[in-house]
């Protein structure tokens, strides 16, 4: 029963992060909606998470001074997600992480365990930006030629 929780707990969150880092198509009028003025914006959240736990996330984020950097890292990856719902997902599996590593092998285990479960959601998305970086310079000549 006690290993039962844990392990419920990193499907969830496995759960979640494999839904927040699948491939999304981003429609055009919401890439020109920065540039459009309307009165009226659509609601931008799209992941179960309330905007508030978003909002005290990028808070807590733009407190460590790091907000642009991992913002950066969000758009370089091509992801139309707020950057609060990617750390709150990062937290939740750094702590599953750490919940199953200690309930299995002890707490040495739980902290690497807990220290993948933050690490691993920023080295997807870093992978996604530098896949996506190495399409677009194979696409640039081809694009000037065309120009």
């Amino acid at each position: 029963m006690s290993l039962a929780v844990p392990l419920l707990v990193g499907l969830i969150v496995l759960g979640l992060v494999l839904t927040l880092l699948a491939p999304r198509r981003i429609s055009v009028r919401r890439q020109l909606e920065p540039y459009v003025v309307s009165d009226h914006r659509a609601e931008r959240s799209s992941v179960a998470v309330p905007s508030r736990a978003y909002a005290l996330a990028e808070s807590a984020v733009g407190r460590l001074r790091i907000h642009g950097h991992l913002a950066a890292t969000v758009a370089r990856a091509g992801i139309d997600v707020p950057l609060g719902a990617i750390v709150c997902v990062t937290v939740g599996a750094g702590v599953a992480g750490f919940l199953i590593g200690m309930s299995v092998a002890g707490v040495g285990i739980g902290l690497l365990l807990g220290v993948g479960g933050i690490a691993g959601p920023w080295l997807v998305l870093s992978a996604r930006g530098r896949r996506r970086d190495r399409a677009f310079e194979q696409q640039l000549p081809e694009i000037l030629d065309t120009l």
